[in-house]
């Protein structure tokens, strides 16, 4: 079974999964006694971090550059992200000219929910095709 996750790791919007595998977005975290939380219904220790693959960063409209390489452009000012998928997903904060900010090691769909809000100010979301 899969760790839980912390409440100061989550805000509202960010997806988990539980114990059974449904994937399910953050509404609101309630806190009961000391060291007990839930969202919804689901105790904090049922939720579950969705790893971040290939198909999730193709639905926050990531392209792919090349084999395991994708890309979100135009972050910041003249600023991407770019994933590694071959390196366990490292994430590279950096600008057109190859400056770097940094390389988080973002492991979980809400740490980059987290980080892309952190730097934009704007939440991550899906990007549909024309036809949906």
């Amino acid at each position: 079974m899969s760790k839980g996750i912390d409440a100061n790791e989550l805000r509202i919007g960010n997806y988990l999964t539980d114990l059974f595998g449904e994937t399910f977005e953050v509404d609101g975290i309630e806190t009961y006694g000391v060291f007990n939380s839930k969202i919804g219904d689901i105790p904090l220790d049922g939720c579950v971090p969705i790893p971040l693959t290939e198909e999730w960063l193709l639905k926050f409209g990531f392209q792919e550059i090349d084999k395991s390489i994708y890309r979100l452009e135009d972050v910041l000012t003249y600023g991407r992200i770019t994933f590694f998928a071959n390196q366990g997903m490292l994430c590279e904060l950096g600008q057109s000219s190859g400056y770097k900010l940094g390389e988080p090691d973002i492991k979980h769909v809400h740490q980059l929910q987290n980080l892309y809000f952190s730097l934009t100010g704007e939440e991550l979301t899906f990007k549909l095709e024309d036809n949906e």
